[in-house]
């Protein structure tokens, strides 16, 4: 018999795998909390009493054939396919950084910034000020490549 802490965990996941969403983790969560059954409720749905023969699943329905072309992926996003208009998770082929936001960019600004730390007081300040914009630049800019599992089509979404 699994514990709830076992439940819990593969709920987590779950969630880490991005095949729950955070509200969808912690409802299911809360269920187990509040003396739910070693199986959890439907996601969506509120916890009920399930007859002897229904098994409740921690997961969503997925068609099957949506659900084996997801398999190969590690990382997905929920977004809207305007080829075939699924609605769904997709499957995160690659990231896409500019350039000039790459870690390497970046490191380039720190070492400069060292370099004018050596000649300006207060040198230091400004490269860090300049790195964290970066930073910020970086994370903002960042873009997905995407799989449609539904029409192979390849998707690119921003953050």
């Amino acid at each position: 018999m699994n514990s709830v802490a076992d439940e819990i965990l593969k709920l987590s996941d779950l969630k880490d795998r991005g095949l729950l969403t955070e509200d969808e983790f912690h409802q299911q969560k809360a269920h187990l909390l509040n003396g739910g059954s070693g199986t959890t409720a439907p996601v969506g749905s509120q916890p009920s009493s399930a007859s002897s023969g229904e098994r409740a699943t921690s997961e969503p329905e997925i068609p099957e054939q949506i659900r084996y072309n997801l398999k190969g992926y590690d990382k997905y996003r929920t977004v809207t396919c305007l080829e075939c208009g699924y609605t769904g998770r997709m499957g995160v082929m690659d990231t896409i950084v500019p350039w000039y936001l790459t870690y390497r960019a970046c490191a380039v600004v720190m070492i400069l910034a060292a370099l004018v730390c050596l000649v300006v007081p207060m040198g230091f300040w400004g490269g860090f000020i300049v790195f964290s914009v970066l930073s910020v630049l970086r994370w903002e800019a960042k873009k997905y490549r995407l799989r449609c599992p539904s029409c192979a089509n390849t998707l690119v979404t921003g953050s």
